[in-house]
């Protein structure tokens, strides 16, 4: 999350906060060549810097070197930042991480307003395959939807700002659920599906910000590159998955739905199957290939095997690589043009969770496996593009 998206949701909420100083907003893609950085094989912009704050079986520290507890889950994947308030007061911030494993579940790291982390803790246990998620305002706050990735699969409402366990929402629908995302402004939530033959689904609730109640639809193939809506008889998936289920219109399949991201009027998705970024933009209900790695764009082609995404308000993407390079690359939409970002050379992995602060000034992510480990990478992410 970064700051533009952070005052959204906010207002969703009718906290009626003030912007927090200026709305800086992430423009750029393109960093220049990536250098060694201080984490061994992990390589970054020149005059950016990097940590490593949790490793797989190990005790996350604290910015003191004392211990806070816990101990980092396996198989860390999905991630997002939510902003910490007293009142209209930033006072700090947790980057939230999924546990794809079995079991699963989610945890937060909590940082001060300096960056210094200062406790770690569950927030959801005793689930399954938790992949990704999103950010999501509800009428308690801001808080992190985990999604199992299972036949059936629940969304988990979690409260980051301390210990807890999260709540299913069945309203959303039980599927193999990978991420969701917010469009505060159409007042829904889309949401991906991790099946060869998945689809793409929106939630809208009965009452904004209430995730307990509401409408679950399939978007649905009109044919000639048309794309509607039906609502899914039965959300529960249960005899028929809701990818099965009789609409009366033929739905629109995508092979593997992967990462989703909201920002301004548009609906960012990947698909692993085909290696495909997708925007859908729900004002003219128009549905759109960005990126294709077997297409007519530009090269080199730095992106294969998407994953997790961010977008900013500029329509830049940030996409995490499940393979490829082991990369998070840039994505500049308008040109198709694609630039790596950062680097973690290792095998048996994949990246994941990439989210930024609210002033753009971090960027956290996690490296899936051999072992999992999360780290951050600090900079100017938020500098203006060169003209």
């Amino acid at each position: 999350m970064y700051r533009r998206d952070f005052i959204k949701l906010v207002g969703a909420l009718g906290l009626g906060l003030p912007v927090l100083n200026a709305c800086e907003v992430l423009t750029r893609v393109d960093f220049g060549p990536l250098e060694p950085s201080a984490v061994p094989n992990l390589y970054i912009p020149a005059g950016f810097t990097a940590r490593r704050l949790a490793t797989t079986g190990s005790e996350v520290l604290r910015g003191d070197g004392t211990g806070t507890g816990y101990i980092w889950h396996d198989d860390p994947d999905g991630g997002g930042v939510i902003p910490l308030l007293d009142g209209t007061t930033l006072t700090g911030w947790v980057y939230v991480s999924n546990s794809e494993a079995i079991p699963g579940g989610a945890a937060a790291i909590r940082f001060d307003t300096t960056g210094a982390v200062v406790d770690a803790y569950p927030i959801l246990s005793g689930t399954l395959n938790n992949c990704a998620g999103g950010v999501v305002p509800t009428t308690a706050g801001l808080r992190w939807i985990s999604c199992e990735e299972v036949e059936g699969g629940q969304a988990w409402e979690c409260d980051p700002s301390g210990p807890g366990q999260g709540v299913a929402r069945p309203a959303m629908g039980r599927f193999r659920r990978e991420a969701v995302a917010a469009d505060v402004a159409d007042q829904r939530i889309y949401q991906t599906e991790d099946q060869p033959d998945g689809c793409l689904y929106r939630f809208t609730p009965t009452t904004w910000g209430d995730l307990s109640s509401g409408l679950l639809e399939v978007m649905t193939d009109l044919g000639g590159g048309a794309v509607g809506w039906s609502t899914v008889p039965d959300p529960s998936g249960d005899p028929v998955p809701t990818r099965n289920q009789d609409v009366g219109t033929p739905v629109k399949r995508f092979t593997g739905g992967e990462g989703i991201h909201v920002t301004d009027g548009n609906v960012y998705f990947t698909t692993k199957g085909d290696w495909r970024v997708w925007r859908y933009t729900p004002a003219t209900g128009v549905l759109t290939i960005v990126y294709d790695d077997g297409g007519p764009f530009p090269a080199p082609r730095h992106l294969t095997g998407v994953d997790n995404l961010i977008a900013t308000a500029t329509n830049r993407v940030f996409v995490a690589e499940d393979g490829g390079n082991m990369e998070i690359v840039g994505l500049d939409v308008a040109t198709g043009a694609t630039y790596p970002i950062l680097r973690y050379d290792v095998t048996g992995s994949e990246l994941a969770g990439p989210a930024f602060t609210l002033d753009g000034t971090r960027l956290y992510f996690s490296s899936y496996d051999n072992p999992g480990e999360t780290f951050e990478v600090s900079g100017p992410w938020n500098t203006n593009a060169p003209t």
